[in-house]
């Protein structure tokens, strides 16, 4: 077949001649995109629109200074609950719609989702390509548009997903992962407003609580100069192990005929496209899903540890902190539509069962070791405990007796009688 209704540009037409059109001047600003996998631009237009109007945050006077005086005093309350050192940073209370500019960007979820999005757009390419005669090569002039127009896609699905988040999450690190720069502290929306008036919480203990689980956050996020990193680099190596069926994508995006110009001029085929892409999605492949059990372990600890913490320095502080947490867990416990979304996307489920593993974790490290025991998770990659571990706490605290053995270093413990460790079997063995 010729190729002859491609040579003019990506779509069988000159874009020159017709950049006039509003249509096509639209058309032409989304094929310049240069900027990656994801089209950050869209993302965030499609993120704002459905995010609605801007609310206030945690009640009529959670304004900026009220919010960075909650997160100055909880800083305070973790003084000797954790040797993570305080971090400076911005404490924001945003609306949804600030939330939205800062979170879908290249500073915000980019970090999770940029590496799958690259998949999905080389897979999605091949799949597109494949249903055109010729393959490949009957792609012409359309071979370069491919990058701009799938990048388009992938910012619709972002924007689907944060759009979502933006009338769910309460906090920056309500995910328990930073949907921000990671030295930012915030309140989204008026979420945790509404839930506190749903179930009559008083508004300004749930303001304080809000800002302890998130400084505790920010501890290990930007006080630990390597996690971050560590866990997108994870984040990389699971894209890298997918396995994408072109096919099954570009069936998922509503086939080759859904990817037209005239679209751009439709709003319902638009609506439907943000739909198509909000669905979009990949089944983790046995590489990945090996991978993703490790990060699935290191959000646990984090989202146990938060809830340790916050415990722990809330107690005495807060009245009604055990009510709070009971609301919050139960609110936890059912997944929003941002959050199937994003799971679908990068396939990360954080269950409530395994931040209920990761808080057993952490207490029991707590009652053997003490906080110098437990703030040794933190000392380096090789001490994160895995899978097994988080499940199993003392073949964490048996390895690192080990090691401290092998090294010939003290234990990091506070004075506690000795903790009644129950030995695996499989470890029985182990000669410490």
């Amino acid at each position: 077949m010729a190729n002859d209704e491609f040579d003019q540009g990506p779509f069988g037409f000159d874009p020159e001649a017709l950049s006039n059109i509003p249509l096509f001047k639209e058309l032409q600003k989304l094929m310049s995109w240069q900027g990656g996998p994801v089209n950050w631009d869209i993302a965030r237009q499609t993120a704002a629109g459905l995010a609605g109007e801007p609310q206030l945050a945690i009640g009529v006077d959670a304004d900026q200074e009220a919010w960075a005086d909650a997160v100055r005093v909880t800083e305070s309350w973790l003084e000797g609950h954790t040797g993570l050192p305080a971090v400076n940073g911005r404490a924001l209370a945003l609306t949804s719609q600030e939330w939205v500019r800062l979170a879908a960007s290249e500073g915000g979820i980019a970090r999770y989702v940029e590496p799958i999005a690259t998949g999905m757009q080389e897979a999605l390419g091949k799949g597109l390509a494949d249903q055109l005669p010729g393959g490949m090569a009957g792609l012409g002039g359309l071979q370069s548009a491919m990058g701009p127009m799938t990048a388009m896609l992938t910012g619709m699905q972002v924007g689907t997903i944060a759009g979502h988040l933006a009338g769910q999450l309460m906090g920056g690190y309500d995910l328990g992962v930073p949907t921000m720069e990671p030295d930012v502290v915030a309140t989204v929306g008026d979420a945790a407003g509404k839930l506190a008036k749903e179930y009559g919480l008083d508004v300004h203990e749930m303001r304080f609580w809000l800002a302890l689980r998130e400084v505790v956050h920010r501890r290990v996020f930007a006080g630990v100069d390597w996690f971050t990193d560590h866990l997108t680099d994870e984040m990389g190596r699971f894209a890298a192990a997918a396995e994408i069926d072109p096919a099954r994508l570009t069936e998922q995006m509503g086939g080759l005929e859904s990817l037209s110009p005239e679209m751009l001029g439709d709003p319902e085929a638009m609506q439907r496209l943000a739909e198509q892409a909000g669905d979009m999605g990949l089944q983790p492949s046995p590489a990945q899903r090996e991978i993703m059990s490790r990060v699935q372990a290191m959000v646990s600890l984090v989202a146990g540890y938060a809830d340790v913490m916050v415990s722990r320095a809330g107690e005495g502080k807060l009245s009604s902190l055990a009510r709070i947490e009971e609301v919050t867990r139960r609110r936890r416990a059912e997944a929003g539509t941002g959050e199937r979304f994003l799971t679908q996307l990068i396939g990360l489920d954080l269950r409530p069962s395994d931040t209920e593993q990761g808080r057993r974790f952490c207490e029991a490290v707590l009652t053997a070791r003490g906080v110098p025991g437990l703030d040794a998770v933190w000392r380096d990659p090789a001490h994160l405990p895995s899978p097994a571990e988080i499940a199993d706490p003392s073949r964490w605290l048996l390895r690192l007796a080990a090691e401290e053995a092998d090294e010939g270093v003290a234990p990091a413990t506070d004075d506690l009688p000795a903790a009644d460790v129950e030995i695996p079997d499989d470890l029985g063995g182990l000669d410490l």
